[in-house]
């Protein structure tokens, strides 16, 4: 869903017309709602139109007039861990400075929770792309594409955060067919401080989310990301939504053969884009990022940029071995006298 479609609202919502931080910020409509949180169209002071994602973890917190508030006593410990989790990862997405994530302007308390005001980006999401205009984009935009989004991962993970939900309708293209990452909501620390475990809701959305993010309590890491990136990438080249993790899972645990078949193997029938016009080892990266095994994946971003990279093989110079000679040097003119500089004679010659 791109950025500028409003859905009904519930009794969750803040309603139309709600001011935010004294007047900065006015709602006009709500964007989109999820595990995490609820996102707003608004405007602010200047007229400008701005997006507001708003700290609503659900199964934690209820709304009671514009306050929110813990569900039932006893749970307002967990409510704080994760009002302080969405504060401290949106204050670090907005010291991030790139050009293919949402930029965050503003991170402030209300209402008993939290929000960040970011940018209201015109443009498509990819998934709207994949459904509506499956032929849009050429190969050569395609990778151009890949390889733009997996150096905005690795520039995301080198400062500290993964963003557990990439999906291609959390990627908006541009009017201009630029990339950027967006809906951080479940975005959290690559290492988590000692001693803390993470207990807001997890999103696992199926065909994207890797194996290890519906198992409860189990890490993730940066090739959790770069398997979601893998099969956002297959869905767009191939047309068709990659099997579950789970059944992948499952699958591989009962000894059977994967469902998801390899972008490497698909035929170019039905319409699928796959393998026409695309290097082979761009497929198979694809397929390494998607491995269901964590450790057969690519370790990291710089990792996969690396073997999309062609390998510049330089020929050795030749060695040319030069004879040294005795140079003999004619007598020097002297240019006052006329007549030649003789050396100096060793005695008894």
């Amino acid at each position: 869903m791109a950025l500028d479609s409003l859905t009904n609202s519930s009794h969750h919502e803040l309603p139309a017309g709600t001011s935010l931080l004294n007047g900065a910020y006015r709602i006009t409509g709500t964007l989109s709602r999820g595990g995490f949180g609820i996102i707003y169209l608004a405007k602010d002071a200047l007229e400008r139109m701005v997006v507001l994602k708003e700290c609503f973890p659900t199964g934690l917190c209820v709304r009671d007039g514009a306050t929110v508030k813990p569900t039932r006593a006893g749970i307002g410990s967990r409510f704080d861990l994760v009002l302080r989790c969405f504060l401290n990862e949106a204050q670090v997405l907005a010291m991030l400075s790139h050009p293919s994530i949402v930029r965050v302007h503003q991170v402030f308390e209300e209402n008993g929770t939290t929000y960040a005001a970011m940018d209201h980006l015109p443009g498509t999401d990819l998934l709207e792309v994949i459904e509506t205009q499956p032929r849009r984009l050429q190969p050569a935009e395609i990778i151009t594409l890949a390889r733009k989004l997996i150096g905005t991962v690795g520039h995301l993970h080198r400062s500290g955060l993964l963003h557990c939900d990439i999906s291609p309708d959390n990627v908006i293209l541009t009017p201009a067919g630029e990339p950027v990452l967006i809906d951080f909501g479940a975005a959290r620390a690559v290492a988590p401080l000692a001693g803390q475990t993470y207990v807001g809701p997890r999103v696992a959305k199926d065909g994207y989310s890797p194996p290890e993010q519906y198992l409860p309590g189990a890490n993730l890491g940066r090739s959790s990301d770069l398997y979601a990136l893998a099969a956002s990438l297959h869905h767009l080249i191939s047309g068709a939504l990659p099997e579950p993790a789970e059944r992948r899972l499952a699958a591989r645990n009962a000894g059977r053969a994967d469902p998801c078949v390899a972008l490497a193997k698909l035929r170019p029938d039905g319409g699928t884009m796959a393998r026409a016009g695309f290097p082979a080892g761009f497929l198979e990266s694809i397929d390494r990022a998607m491995a269901v095994e964590p450790a057969a994946r690519f370790a990291s971003a710089d990792d996969w940029l690396a073997a999309l990279t062609p390998r510049v093989v330089r020929p050795e110079k030749p060695v040319i071995l030069l004879r040294r000679s005795a140079i003999r040097t004619a007598p020097m003119q002297s240019m006052a006298a006329g007549h030649p500089v003789r050396a100096e004679q060793p005695a008894g010659v």
